[in-house]
């Protein structure tokens, strides 16, 4: 299977993401399904853990952060397995 990267600007770049997987047979979906699935089951649990055990070290040290990304895309509905974690951290300074 072919990988390639889609970006989206805004909502209405999602009509492209359905232009471009209606283009592909049936059988080139579910690979690509089966390829992003397989991604996010290699991952052990252990290592699901440690987004929740970093953010819970921030809390416990007072940190200002906002989640970005994947993480916060899926909370809000969306979800697209990226597999990274992406935090933005505050500085005073």
């Amino acid at each position: 299977m072919e990988k390639k990267k889609i970006e989206f600007y805004n909502p209405a770049e999602e009509k492209t993401d359905y232009a471009f997987w209606m283009l592909k047979t049936p059988q080139e979906r579910i690979a690509a399904l089966e390829y992003l699935r397989n991604q996010y089951l290699t991952v052990s649990n252990r290592i699901r853990q440690r987004p929740k055990e970093f953010l819970q070290l921030l809390n416990q040290n007072k940190v200002e952060y906002l989640v970005v990304g994947g993480y916060a895309v899926a909370f809000h509905g969306y979800p697209r397995y990226t597999g990274d974690f992406d935090v933005l951290l505050y500085s005073p300074e």
